[in-house]
């Protein structure tokens, strides 16, 4: 670290060190007025190459020229004791790389927010004559309230002006570099951004960049570039609208002749937003593929207005008008409601319920599933009690003080847990009853005592046997019934959100919310080929693996996806706004 905490450079304090790069470090400073500010600092092993300086001192001059509320601005720059200095404001919060990270796909609003401020920003720069040349996620700082900061302009370069790149030299970060990028990044214009912009907003709303250094070539990558489409974002996430792919389509063009600039994409995202808006909805269903993480709702949902509720009130308002019409007044048996209807009142204090599933001998895994649900192979299992629901925010909040749930409400699932949260919630609710708690260890270490008598997650052929109604299943595709509708939330009724504990019909042993709401963490290993080895009798999955298993679907997945048998999986270190658990002990 080149500069150390309490150090004086000039009028600034270094506060810490808040980030570094292959060229610079970023520090935290405090002028003399008490003021923050972000200073960037050539890393020394460059301040002897004369390109490098000025290069550094060419991003100030740029910087200089800029002031627009989406772009970071430049407060000084300074060069005491041979180092070299950009003084920057500090913006609170993290780059668009990190909010990637934690929470996976970006729902589509929020990236297209996002996406907005970011095109007004390079429109203004590119006004300016100032080509940014290197616009990827890690670049783009987020602040709390998602207002948007382009920073690192240390490759840029003025539209009029040679600038600095030697030739043979490429000058971004090659994922996200344009196609003439490869070819010569000496000679690009304003549409290089244009394209680099396209593949952060792919990354955005997929969770992931289209191609992967980890395992790609840099020649691989290039050669696709160059030469091939960008993947279609919905083979990784297929939750993106038809608006936001001919976006990114037209943005990731090959030739930059054919591709808009910033404005035109901008004028491509209204246009299309407004044939959104007249056009009617789609019920085409897509299936999401397995281990892709899921994206997060907007931090402020709207208030959840259950789906039919609207449709409940043309029928009322049609049942009264008939009952006035024939005078009758007097009677109305609720009884003849169908199932769909049906919202059974759950009360908060009543949601610690165990069910006992009574042992036995069931066929676990589907025929006509997924390749992993095979073969379908006899299990039996002895008695075992389980959650009539799954565990609610205010159980969560009783047992470990915090609520980390995405959407709030004491009655709804608490999520946005790992498997490791989980796992310490049964231990703690355990010991907070008198109970022997089953879990010891830690990390991928963790055991359970299956022959204690406090709260742990079920096994996967615990869960199954239970979602399928144990002795008492009538086969039903998904947990109580063949019609998902009746008796979980999913994609088609859930509305972009959780749903309290509950309000749907219970399965056969009077267990609810097994199929929908939130997927739900088992006890094991995910391992696909688990079920052409499994032991017969009482099965506690694979020894090791790197996803623990995930079962009955959740509020933002297809019904496919919430049948008894099918079978997912996440990193036990993963918390989603779409994964719960619910408890069971032994009996």
């Amino acid at each position: 670290m080149m500069l150390q905490t309490g150090e004086q450079v000039q009028n600034f304090r270094v506060v810490r060190s808040i980030g570094s790069g292959g060229m610079s470090e970023v520090y935290l400073v405090r002028d003399n007025l008490d003021r923050q500010f972000a200073m960037k600092v050539l890393s020394a092993n460059l301040t002897r190459d004369p390109t490098f300086k000025e290069r550094f001192r060419h991003e100030a001059k740029i910087m200089a020229t800029l002031n627009h509320p989406s772009i970071v601005k430049l407060h000084s720059y300074i060069e005491p004791d041979d180092k070299f200095c950009l003084v920057m404001e500090y913006v609170e919060g993290g780059s668009l790389k990190d909010l990637i990270r934690r929470t996976g796909p970006i729902p589509e609003e929020r990236a297209l927010k996002i996406f907005r401020q970011i095109a007004e920003a390079l429109a203004y720069a590119h006004g300016k004559g100032v080509i940014h040349r290197d616009i990827k996620p890690s670049n783009i700082l987020i602040g709390e309230d998602d207002s948007v900061k382009v920073m690192d302009f240390g490759i840029a370069r003025m539209t009029e002006s040679p600038g600095l790149t030697r030739t043979g030299t490429q000058m971004g970060t090659l994922v996200y570099m344009s196609p003439e990028q490869i070819r010569d990044s000496k000679h690009v214009d304003c549409k290089s951004d244009v394209y680099s912009l396209g593949v952060t907003l792919y990354e955005m709303l997929t969770g992931k960049a289209p191609y992967d250094e980890a395992t790609d070539s840099d020649y691989d990558i290039r050669v696709s570039i160059v030469n091939k489409a960008l993947p279609d974002p919905r083979q990784v996430y297929p939750h993106i609208s038809g608006r936001a792919v001919s976006l990114i389509t037209e943005m990731t063009r090959k030739e930059s002749g054919v591709r808009p600039d910033i404005a035109g994409s901008l004028s491509l995202l209204e246009e299309k937003r407004d044939e959104m808006a007249s056009a009617p909805p789609s019920r085409e269903k897509k299936e999401p593929p397995r281990h892709q993480p899921v994206p997060a709702a907007p931090e402020n949902p709207e208030p959840a207005v259950k789906p039919h509720r609207r449709r409940y009130s043309r029928v009322i308002a049609v049942v009264l008008l008939v009952l006035i019409a024939a005078g009758i007044v007097w009677l109305i048996d609720s009884s003849k409601k169908g199932p769909a209807e049906v919202e059974p009142a759950v009360d908060v204090s009543e949601l610690d319920d165990l069910v006992l599933v009574e042992g036995g001998t069931f066929q676990m895994g589907s025929d006509s599933g997924d390749e992993d649900e095979k073969p379908v192979h006899a299990v039996t299992l002895s008695s075992f009690y389980m959650g009539k629901y799954e565990v609610t925010q205010a159980q969560w909040q009783a047992v470990m003080g915090s609520n980390p749930s995405n959407f709030k409400g004491d009655n709804l699932p608490v999520e946005q847990v790992s498997w490791y949260d989980a796992v310490e919630f049964c231990n703690k609710l355990s010991l907070k009853e008198g109970l022997t708690p089953c879990y010891s260890g830690s990390g991928t270490s963790i055991t359970c005592d299956f022959t204690a008598n406090g709260y742990r997650l079920p096994t996967e052929a615990e869960w199954e046997y239970a979602a399928r109604g144990g002795n008492s299943s009538r086969n039903f595709t998904y947990s109580g019934s063949n019609d998902l509708g009746a008796v979980g939330w999913f994609a088609d009724n859930a509305g972009s959100h959780t749903h309290p504990a509950g309000q749907k019909l219970s399965n056969e042993l009077g267990l609810y919310d097994m199929s929908g709401n939130v997927y739900e963490w088992c006890w094991d290993w995910y391992d696909s080929a688990y079920y052409g080895k499994s032991p017969g009798a009482g099965p506690q999955g694979a020894g090791s693996g790197s996803y623990r298993l995930l079962r009955g679907g959740s509020w933002i997945v297809d019904d496919s996806l919430c049948r008894v048998s099918f079978r997912d999986g996440n990193s036990p270190d993963n918390s989603r706004n779409y994964i719960g658990f619910r408890v069971s002990r032994a009996k």
